[in-house]
């Protein structure tokens, strides 16, 4: 009896410690969050009116010619007066544009109608954080309402990238806050806390800035940015499914390029003269020609010699599509890993979109003299591509 209530004692105790530790953590991942909820509330009461959490309820309104801000919960209540020429966009963030009769310049409002800091702005375009929307997308919430989390998310995962009066371009927050000063030509999002600038229009250096840090933490002659959709993983965002992105680098400098992984780190040990992304896989080019490889920086086909344009790669089986031009023919055919040929047409192009049509089809469509579907690659459940079938319009096929 004794050991019993013993046993039951302890697994009580390793129960509520287990509890107090997970409610901690739970606590500590909330906090940002809490205080985002307490400031969104704070800025509607400086305005002395009621809000809605759901942001499809804020609408514009067009009074006169003259357009303004309201929300409809059970009443319509007035946010921005209608006195603007222009509310740009479709549809409104927590932070919207205003523009006023006789000038270009724009007001910078939020969606309690409290004025953030005059920026002498001209557009704005609002970013989310996607690592912030995926962390914070795991949180166990208790309300009731889907859309507050939304509204949250919304508030603490967007910066917003300004350009001026000079066009030129800077990021502040959902306060309002200055976090990149207006001196970028241009300034284009590369995933998470990543930011790529631009310095004019004739630069020759690119930079990688981080929001968070504040700092530059890699520069060359110029970066690009590449984006691998994982359809397996996704999170939620204003009621809409958005799926997780890997984020890619690659960094110039002295006619070379480097392949980099999101946290900067070497993907492949080779440089090369360029780098393009297809069907989720890089396609680099040297001087021997074009070579495959994945997002882990395995290299599965080289020296290719002409330019690849599709990639099929299913359960560890491969094929590839590459063209070139002959009098303005285009000559297209697709390989085997093994760079046997397993079908040649011209003039159209692979799809490799499987949604497009459904089941485990690609297909050919032509671009002249007819726009039509040519033909249809087919693939069996072991992902070995088993069957060719097609029309007799411009398509040699060669049989296995």
């Amino acid at each position: 009896m004794k050991k019993h209530l013993f046993l039951r004692s302890f697994l009580f105790v390793l129960l509520v410690n287990f509890t107090l530790f997970f409610c901690q953590g739970q606590n500590s991942t909330n906090k940002t969050l809490e205080k985002a909820h307490l400031k969104i509330i704070s800025h509607f009461q400086k305005k002395s009116i009621p809000f809605d959490w759901n942001l499809h309820s804020f609408k514009k309104i067009i009074k006169d010619g003259k357009v303004g801000v309201t929300f409809n919960s059970h009443y319509e209540y007035e946010i921005l007066k209608p006195e603007f020429r222009n509310i740009p966009g479709q549809s409104l963030n927590w932070l919207f544009l205003a523009n006023e009769y006789g000038t270009e310049k724009a007001r910078i409002f939020n969606l309690a109608g409290v004025e953030v800091k005059d920026y002498n702005c001209r557009y704005l375009k609002r970013i989310l954080n996607e690592e912030c929307l995926k962390d914070n997308d795991t949180i166990n919430w208790h309300d009731s309402f889907h859309y507050r989390k939304d509204f949250k998310l919304s508030y603490v995962c967007a910066n917003y990238i300004i350009t001026d009066m000079d066009y030129k371009m800077g990021i502040i927050d959902s306060e309002g806050e200055l976090l990149l000063p207006f001196e970028h030509y241009k300034i284009d999002y590369a995933g998470g806390n990543f930011y790529i600038t631009y310095a004019d229009a004739s630069s020759t250096k690119f930079q990688i800035f981080d929001i968070n840090s504040k700092k530059v933490i890699l520069d060359g002659d110029d970066i690009k940015v590449f984006f691998f959709l994982n359809k397996e993983k996704n999170y939620s965002i204003h009621q809409s499914l958005v799926y997780d992105r890997e984020v890619y680098f690659a960094v110039k400098n002295n006619d070379y390029w480097k392949l980099l992984n999101s946290k900067l780190e070497e993907l492949y040990p080779k440089s090369f003269i360029d780098v393009y992304q297809v069907d989720n896989h890089f396609i680099i080019k040297t001087d021997s020609g074009y070579s495959i490889i994945t997002k882990e920086g395995q290299l599965l086909v080289q020296n290719i010699p002409n330019y690849i344009t599709n990639v099929l790669f299913e359960k560890g089986n491969l094929a590839f599509c590459s063209v070139h031009y002959v009098d303005g023919v285009g000559k297209s055919t697709l390989y085997s890993d093994k760079n046997e040929v397993l079908l040649k047409w011209n003039n159209g192009t692979l799809y490799t979109d499987k949604s497009l049509i459904g089941f485990n089809f690609s297909y050919i469509k032509g671009k002249f003299p007819e726009r039509k579907i040519i033909g249809f690659l087919s693939e069996t459940d072991d992902g070995i591509i088993s069957k060719i079938i097609y029309d007799n319009f411009e398509i040699e096929s060669i049989e296995k």
